[in-house]
């Protein structure tokens, strides 16, 4: 790393990032959401590897497990931290002045030329170990892909949903904008210029520094806010990634403002060869609510449809037929807006790295 760089990336480096696991009343509601996936799913490599994670987020803040000798049962023994191999994290912070924590997967060997792909991603605090699991499962002993999160430092969840609905979205005016959930009044929008400004100009020179990366095979992949995201940089800066990957894109945010912006790219790029491969998921749910919605809930998630819909988005882009454009649409069954980040991220990393 180059001097001078010390008080900007405070790095937690180990064969092995370590996340500290509590018991408490939340990450307990955290796993009765992933067991109730779990029993509709053969992701269990997935739901080891995230099983109270986002409570237990990879930093000291974290309460401590009991030692043995203050367990209730003495045959307990040993107690430590939960690892995820071939995996760290540092916190990097930006020229603005935000701090971000990064996690990294990446192998232990040397890496020969070109490179390796590489796959960044939003809300690294929850979805890293998803990413991380579903590279893993299909590269045998490692990682045959570098993964790069960005997270956040801050122990509060709540911070971490402010903090994303900035740096995720377009700017809008809140007297205006439907409610969400996960979103209340006041939260800060229009953040997501300067944000993939700070993963071009500012994280990827670390990450092509510490380690070898294949340029022509960089993807992108976020959920909900973070597929919006992926989206928005598709239609910006398209050259940005070769490979876009958006889960469960909220197009509803700011009236459907990103279906506007696509009428724009389309209209750019009738006569404008690009070469992108685009791969958006959704679950079946997401466009018809699933059995037992309340009545408040579905007319809130109708109105949300109505201003547009991650299938409106895909048929637009199939239907422009951009030269060069390669678009993958999976609608996954019996699967809400939260449930379908798990198999997402399954499919999308084997959209990612050219597998069937």
């Amino acid at each position: 790393m180059r001097p001078g760089r010390e008080e900007a990336v405070k790095s937690t480096r180990s064969a092995a990032t370590k996340y500290k696991i509590g018991v408490s009343i939340e990450p307990l509601r955290s796993a009765s959401f992933i067991i109730n996936i779990m029993l509709k799913h053969t992701y269990l490599s997935m739901i080891l590897g995230c099983l109270f994670f986002s409570s237990a987020t990879a930093n000291e803040t974290s309460r401590p497990t009991k030692p043995a000798s203050e367990a209730s049962d003495e045959r307990i023994s040993n107690s430590q931290p939960i690892t995820i191999p071939d995996a760290e994290q540092f916190d990097l912070r930006s020229k603005s002045g935000r701090v971000y924590r990064i996690f990294i997967a990446a192998p232990r060997e040397e890496t020969p030329e070109p490179g390796l792909p590489v796959i960044y991603f939003s809300d690294a605090n929850s979805n890293f170990p998803l990413l991380h699991a579903s590279v893993r499962g299909r590269a045998g002993n490692g990682p045959r892909a570098i993964l790069v999160g960005i997270g956040y430092p801050e122990p509060n969840e709540s911070d971490h949903r402010e903090r994303r609905a900035f740096d995720l979205t377009s700017k809008v005016d809140e007297s205006s904008a439907e409610p969400a959930p996960g979103r209340g009044p006041g939260f800060p929008s229009g953040g997501n210029d300067a944000f993939l400004r700070f993963i071009q100009d500012e994280l990827k020179p670390v990450v092509e520094r510490k380690y070898r990366i294949d340029r022509n095979r960089q993807a992108l992949f976020g959920h909900s806010f973070g597929g919006l995201f992926v989206l928005h940089v598709l239609l910006t800066e398209p050259k940005a990634f070769q490979t876009y990957l958006a889960s469960s894109p909220s197009v509803w945010w700011n009236r459907g403002e990103i279906l506007e912006k696509e009428k724009a790219f389309l209209a750019k790029h009738a006569k404008s060869p690009l070469k992108a491969r685009v791969f958006i998921s959704f679950g079946e749910w997401e466009q018809n609510p699933e059995p037992g919605t309340d009545q408040n809930r579905a007319e809130m998630l109708a109105r949300l449809r109505s201003a547009g819909t991650p299938r409106d988005f895909a048929t637009a882009l199939k239907e422009g037929q951009v030269e060069g454009v390669e678009v993958v649409v999976r609608e996954l069954p019996e699967e809400g807006h939260g449930s379908a980040v798990v198999p997402a991220a399954s499919r999308a990393v084997r959209f990612a790295l050219g597998e069937p």
